[in-house]
């Protein structure tokens, strides 16, 4: 199929299929005529894209698992629980961070101070 066509199926557009094709997560077939052909196994991994992005993936942890399901055709169920359950300890510690974050605004608001000139008048002094 054509680039359009995958852009109707997928919903993504044409400048996201190029930047994953540039940085190897999809590949199309180019014609004699320049113009690139995919194939209907595209869409799943597009498919496949999208639910990590949405699961909180990056590109670079999505490139991971496209180049292992390359070369072994499928992932192992348990490859692929490692990668949820350490995708789980990332998010509880960027929710610990933006709890300490948030008690740290919280307590800045309710004292009216500013911490930047608080810490600037104790380093001149």
């Amino acid at each position: 199929m054509l680039i359009h066509e995958l852009v109707k199926q997928t919903g993504l557009t044409r400048d996201t299929l190029r930047f994953y094709e540039k940085i190897g997560l999809i590949k199309a077939q180019r014609a004699e005529n320049g113009y690139r052909h995919y194939s209907e196994q595209i869409v799943l991994r597009l498919e496949l894209i999208k639910l990590a992005k949405s699961l909180g993936f990056q590109l670079s942890e999505i490139a991971e698992l496209v180049q292992l399901l390359d070369e072994q055709q499928q992932l192992s169920a348990e490859h692929l629980q490692g990668c949820l359950e350490g995708k789980l300890v990332e998010i509880e510690e960027k929710l610990q961070q933006l709890q300490a974050l948030k008690g740290l605004l919280q307590g800045v608001l309710s004292q009216q101070i500013c911490p930047i000139h608080d810490d600037y008048t104790k380093i001149k002094a």
